[in-house]
């Protein structure tokens, strides 16, 4: 369709603002023309019947693990994944092999991933203690940012508060971006060392080692290091916070003028300790789930803008693997399935449930990530000029979640079972269809390495 004129006609197009009915023209991978009736003529029109249309959304944190750890994923099934989610860039993370943290391995897996993409991605680069000198390299070969750790996790050694402070004066000298995970390392190692020697095995002792006041701790601590080091155009995130706390200490940042922003997941608005509870290791991730309340609150956060980006945190591991944690917790890994393949729907259903509004998942899904990965006004939004990634929505659909569903390696999800109401019945990639009602039409090589 590339090489055509192509027009989405009788849509409901959907931006951060507001939704209002229209006609868009595709040419050349761009929108041309936006119409709020058919009149301009185009080579090819599929008429999407007064659905939804929506900037393809963008996932700025998927683990898929490939080169390395394909054993959990591999990238042509987990970007296949993504088209069936109308996710149309995912940001890959560093945790590959060998990691990315170097300029060289960067430009090096982006080569090897090329071939493999049904969408576009781009490349986070790793920083740890030793490698705080290789940030600006990382940017100039076009990581869109960088992760960073405060707590030790996957054997990555976290930043502690000198390191971090060295780390921000480097990332403001050139305008970059940093995801951080904020866990306290000590409370951590602490709270877990304590829960080894009870001989505990229980599900819900992981609760116990992530706690909320291990990510306020860190939060704390990198917005205190950020006051006095940050500047500039530089950026930090928060990666995956779960708890309001974080959220208003966060915002209460942001109105003394830093820079800061937080991500959270569809799983810190859905799951709580009953579900782990219920599915032990298959619900194991970091940080960790809250009680009922605490994702009412969450909800409330989303609503009231303290939220800038929801991602899925794509992480899978393979269902044996997984099981070895269900009569002892500590002998399975961290995990959350293929989320990135039912994320966007758990949001959707979340919509007709009348938790949330699609102009606000047009804020955090697509618009939100691409300004604060530098790729706005390309990317994340509707307008003439932009990159036709588009997904179309169908708010009536229902489908019931399986493993037989699951296209991602990963084969498992951590809602196996649920029925949901709203989900993507097409998925265009700069105007090119690579999922279309159940079924991914997409082929690996069609995604393009992203960079700012």
């Amino acid at each position: 369709m590339r090489g055509k004129n192509l027009a989405l006609a009788h849509g409901q197009i959907v931006t951060p603002s507001g939704v209002y009915p229209g006609t868009l023209h595709i040419a050349q991978g761009k929108i041309v023309c936006i119409e709020e009736k058919m009149g301009r003529k185009a080579e090819q029109v599929i008429d999407v019947q007064g659905h939804f249309i929506l900037p393809g959304f963008i996932d700025g944190h998927v683990h898929m693990m490939d080169p390395g750890h394909t054993e959990c994923e591999e990238f042509d099934r987990g970007t296949a994944a993504a088209a069936k989610s109308g996710v149309t860039t995912v940001i890959e993370h560093p945790r590959t092999v060998p990691p990315v943290f170097k300029p060289k391995i960067l430009q090096d897996k982006a080569t090897y991933l090329k071939k493999k993409a049904v969408v576009n991605f781009g490349l986070l680069g790793g920083i740890i203690p030793t490698n705080l000198g290789e940030a600006e390299g990382l940017w100039k070969a076009g990581a869109l940012g960088f992760k960073v750790f405060t707590v030790e996790v996957h054997e990555t050694p976290p930043l502690l508060a000198g390191e971090l402070g060295q780390f921000f004066r480097s990332l403001s000298s050139f305008g970059g971006t940093a995801l951080i995970h904020a866990e306290d390392d000590s409370i951590v190692k602490a709270n877990e060392k304590e829960l080894k020697a009870s001989g505990r095995k229980d599900y819900l002792l992981h609760t116990e080692i992530h706690t909320p006041e291990a990510q306020m701790a860190a939060v704390e601590m990198v917005l205190f290091v950020a006051h006095y080091t940050l500047s500039g155009t530089a950026k930090v995130i928060f990666a995956h916070i779960s708890d309001p706390e974080c959220l208003y200490r966060i915002n209460q940042a942001r109105l003394k003028g830093l820079s800061v922003f937080a991500e959270t997941m569809p799983h810190y608005l859905h799951l709580t300790y009953d579900d782990l509870k219920k599915k032990g290791p298959f619900v194991k991730f970091t940080p960790t789930v809250r009680s009922p309340e605490v994702v009412a609150e969450m909800w409330k956060c989303l609503n009231q803008d303290l939220i800038h980006l929801i991602s899925t945190d794509h992480a899978p591991q393979p269902q044996a693997v997984v099981q070895e944690g269900l009569t002892n917790i500590w002998k399975s890994p961290l995990t959350t399935g293929a989320n990135i393949e039912v994320g966007s729907r758990l949001m959707l259903n979340a919509v007709n449930q009348g938790k949330t509004d699609l102009p606000r998942l047009a804020r955090v899904m697509s618009e939100g990530p691409a300004r604060l990965y530098g790729l706005y006004p390309r990317k994340g939004v509707i307008q003439v000029g932009a990159d036709a990634d588009l997904v179309v929505i169908d708010m009536k659909r229902k489908e019931k979640i399986t493993p037989e569903s699951i296209v991602s390696k990963g084969g498992w999800t951590m809602y196996d079972g649920s029925e949901i109401q709203g989900a993507p019945v097409m998925t265009f990639l700069a105007g090119e269809l690579i999922y279309d009602h159940g079924k991914v039409v997409g082929q690996p090589g069609m995604g393009q390495f992203i960079t700012r």
